[in-house]
Parts: C-alpha cells; structure tokens; sequence
C-alpha cells in the first residue's frame, strides 16, 4: 500500500458492512496484553507505515465499524485490508486494564460449480433467443462469439485497478460471480506464492508494531510461539 493509499484510508472512515458472499477464515492471530498500547486509530496507523514498505500488489484498505454482537449492540472499528478477495480484519482495542490485538484473514471467494455453469448457458440460451427472434440465427452467433471474446480479453488484459473495481461487482452476482472468479483468480502455483506472500506481509506488519508498542510501555517482547497465527488449509478449494 503506497502513502497516498495510506493517507486515503487514515482520513476517512467508512462503515462498510461486510460481504454477503462466502467467508471461509483462514489464519488467526490474537494476543491479550497487560497493559494498554495505544488508541485503534494510532496502532492502525502504524500497522498501514509498516506495511507500507512491502509495497504489496494490488492491495486496498480501510476502516470498518463491525458490531459486537447483535443489532443493538455497540460496534468496534477494524482495519480492513484487501487484496482480491482475501481481506485481513485487524482489531486493537482496551480489554479491561489491557490491551487486545487481533487478525483475521478471510477468503471471500467462490467456486464454480456445475450448477454455475449450467445456469450460465440457461441465462445465454434465453438471451440468445430473444436476440434471434429481433435480429437473426447467423447475427446472434456473431453478436456471442464477439462478447464471449470480448469479456475474456477484458479478464486478461484488465489493469488492476479495473480488476479490482471488477472483483467488487461481478461476483457477487449469481452463476456469474463464481464463474468471473474461476477465470479471473485461477489458483496457479504463482498466485499462491503471492497470497502467502500478503499474508506474511500483513502478519509482519502487525508484528512489527506489537512490538514497538511493546517496546514503548516496557513490555517484553513475544515469544517465537506467541508470534505464529493458527492457519487453515491456506489458499486452498
């Protein structure tokens, strides 16, 4: 996240609720300590500088306010960092007389499924028919073969902030979204690498801020065990 990212972010905070798409958790990492660090605004301000550095592709990010438990409830500010759809959530809040700090990763992704597929060609049978009966057999198969060659040439030579802007809106979509997100996102060994890479990133990030904080209020550092995060079949359908 370059610094006009970080500025965009630290100067406006959104409630944004979160994705009514799936929402697999994937890694884990809390730590309650005995004295209290900071404000939330301030660790997360530290949290985007020190990830800052990593420079890392293709992310965003923002504040969210997510409540505690039901409708009536307080709610508590996180910050939010996506990349795709594999979005980190960061608490930092007073617990009492100390201090908590938390992350969450989550896969937001969806995976094509034959019902996917089958309702795709239903939605393109119907709308080939419609566009048969107004303008002909021979031009409709033209007017399908240059949109399906147009989408998949817009997929993979989409800059990324037109993927981004792409992965917000189409799958949430139904059959659609899946499907966009199959092509889209495929998981090559190379894309794996790179959300290791932003998970390891971020969880650095968090680490290194921990640890100044630490620092500043005379705790002692974490150890090695208190550092690692429970992670779950990462990356993987």
């Amino acid at each position: 996240m370059n610094e006009n990212a970080i500025k965009s972010v630290s100067d406006s905070v959104s409630s944004k609720k979160s994705d009514s798409i799936e929402n697999q958790q994937l890694s884990y990492w809390c730590k309650l300590f005995e004295k209290p660090l900071c404000s939330p605004q301030e660790f997360y301000a530290l949290v985007e500088e020190n990830l800052s550095k990593w420079n890392v592709p293709a992310l965003s990010g923002g504040y969210i306010d997510l409540r505690e438990g039901n409708i009536f409830s307080d709610k508590r500010l996180y910050l939010q960092l996506n990349r795709e759809l594999l979005v980190f959530e960061v608490c930092a809040a007073p617990f009492g007389t100390g201090y908590f700090v938390s992350a969450r990763l989550f896969d937001r992704r969806r995976y094509a499924t034959l019902k996917d597929f089958i309702g795709l060609l239903i939605f393109i049978g119907l709308l080939s028919a419609v566009f048969w009966y107004m303008i002909g057999f021979l031009q409709t198969v033209f007017l399908m073969l240059f949109a399906l060659i147009g989408v998949v040439g817009l997929i993979k030579s989409a800059s990324p902030s037109l993927i981004r802007k792409m992965d917000g809106a189409f799958p949430q979509l139904p059959c659609i979204g899946p499907i966009y997100e199959s092509l889209a996102h495929p998981l090559t060994n190379f894309r794996i690498d790179q959300n290791n890479m932003y998970q390891q990133a971020v969880h650095q990030a968090v680490m290194t801020t921990v640890d100044a904080l630490n620092q500043k209020v005379g705790i002692k550092p974490l150890t090695a065990e208190e550092r690692k995060p429970t992670i779950r079949q990462m990356f993987g359908k």
